[in-house]
């Protein structure tokens, strides 16, 4: 192991011990930062073992890396967790969190349809759809041409990107909910994630996979014991992993005949091996993070590539390149972590600030979570994009802000309960509203119109 190896070793190392403390002092509370320390992990650990001899790292590099990854677990240990009250066993539950989201059931999957048919119709028109069949390594290397956006315009592409919520709406019922026959809603599900995968692309698929398998291990929401929930959330580690490989395997990129990876393989067992690509997609990301803080020609672009995704509302704004540049760590790669935006944009200072800020985010929106279902799926929509963190930034990707600004309709239309406040044999507890006149109690009070009844709790529950 060289000394690469041996900082990437000592990161991951820190990295477990920190999930560990911040599991400890959250305890019983969901940490927020396992899925983000979890991936990284597992990308410096493997990066540690020399499967693949990449370039020597620069120590500023190096130092860049461990400023960020502290930076996003620092706030775990300095905001307060959140006054827990006393269960109130007397108390209905607010009504928003019983009633279904507004659209979700039809409306959502509707326009997701449509979207699949544009999708397709965009295909046919530009390659031929028998294309996605016989050559989908074409249909996906030209997907960014101006031909096919043509065909394929943002609109239709916003129907499309709605796959995950469709996805994450009939996969947690209790949260969105959706009233369907179990069978129906293990249909749409099965034939969601499988039009996601007509786009040849692995992004949909896996926030699909990775919204919904955090939201079913976060807090008490789903009632089910947590070897239930760690249960769910292997089920969906290992599809997306599975998912990986067939689109993989569909687009040449398993790795087993690409000697742009084969020459810099150490191991002989994975050079024969369909993991390759894997091992290539989970660790190139560092190396690429070097070559762009050791490029003595970038630039800063004050806040152009952090805003990306918003300034494309904007036509007069400079937009971004979504695509990073190919860089050579020794193949080509243009993957540079979720730090690259921050770094491109305001160098270093950067890094600090927008990882310190994405953790605080994250505990606070976890916090937040237990308040309704909407605020849950939100949580766990930007937990689960932490799982991109060692390869790309999808914290502010245009899909991202299309949920939120769904979520938050949503919460909007199910705020305000059920103004229908009907007595039940469960009984309504009475405050008396008593007149300046009123003695103490025990002797007689006046009887005046102001001797009102007014109700401020209900007992029982649902």
């Amino acid at each position: 192991m060289n000394s690469d190896g041996m900082v990437a070793l000592v990161l991951a190392i820190t990295l477990g011990y920190l999930t560990w403390e911040i599991s400890c002092r959250r305890s019983g509370v969901f940490n927020p930062l396992v899925v983000h320390n979890g991936v990284w992990i597992i990308a410096l650990v493997v990066f540690a073992s020399r499967l693949i001899d990449y370039d020597d790292i620069q120590s500023r590099s190096w130092a860049l890396l461990a400023a960020g990854l502290a930076g996003v677990n620092i706030p775990s240990f300095l905001v307060s967790l959140p006054d827990q009250p006393l269960p109130k066993e007397h108390e209905r539950k607010p009504a928003h969190e019983h009633r279904p989201w507004p659209g979700c059931t039809l409306l959502i999957p509707i326009l997701f349809a449509i979207g699949i048919a544009l999708y397709l119709g965009a295909v046919a028109g530009t390659y031929g759809i028998e294309r996605l069949i016989s050559d989908p390594g074409l249909v996906r290397s030209t997907q960014d041409s101006e031909e096919f956006l043509d065909s394929f315009p943002l609109p239709a592409r916003l129907c499309y990107f709605l796959g995950p919520f469709v996805f994450f709406c009939y996969a947690s019922p209790k949260i969105s909910g959706v009233r369907a026959p179990r069978v129906v809603r293990w249909s749409v599900l099965f034939f969601t994630l499988a039009a996601m995968m007509l786009s040849l692309g692995r992004t949909l698929p896996f926030v699909a996979l990775a919204w919904a398998g955090v939201a079913s291990t976060m807090g008490s929401w789903h009632r089910v014991s947590r070897g239930q929930r760690l249960k769910r959330a292997v089920l969906c580690a290992a599809a997306a992993l599975t998912i990986f490989q067939v689109l993989g395997a569909q687009l040449g990129k398993l790795g087993t005949s690409d000697l742009r990876y084969q020459q810099h393989v150490t191991n002989r067992s994975l050079q024969e091996s369909s993991l390759t690509s894997l091992v290539v997609y989970i660790t190139g990301s560092i190396p690429a993070f070097n070559n762009l803080v050791t490029d003595p020609s970038a630039t800063w672009a004050y806040g152009r590539y952090t805003a990306g995704p918003l300034l494309k509302v904007f036509p007069v704004a400079p937009e971004a390149k979504e695509i990073s540049p190919f860089v050579n760590v020794p193949f080509p790669t243009n993957s540079y972590t979720y730090l690259e935006p921050y770094y491109r944009d305001f160098g270093a200072a950067g890094i600090v600030v927008f990882a310190v800020l994405i953790g605080f985010i994250l505990v606070k929106i976890s916090d937040w979570s237990s308040n309704g279902g909407v605020q849950l799926a939100i949580a766990s929509l930007f937990i689960g994009l932490s799982a991109w963190g060692p390869f790309v930034n999808k914290y502010t990707s245009s899909f991202t802000w299309e949920y939120l600004i769904i979520l938050i309709l949503i919460g909007r239309a199910v705020r305000h309960p059920v103004r229908d406040v009907r007595q039940s044999a469960e009984g309504v507890v009475f405050e008396m509203k008593r007149p300046a006149s009123s003695r103490v109690a025990g002797r007689e009070v006046s009887a005046t119109r102001d001797h009102v009844e007014r109700p401020v709790a209900f007992r029982g529950s649902d």
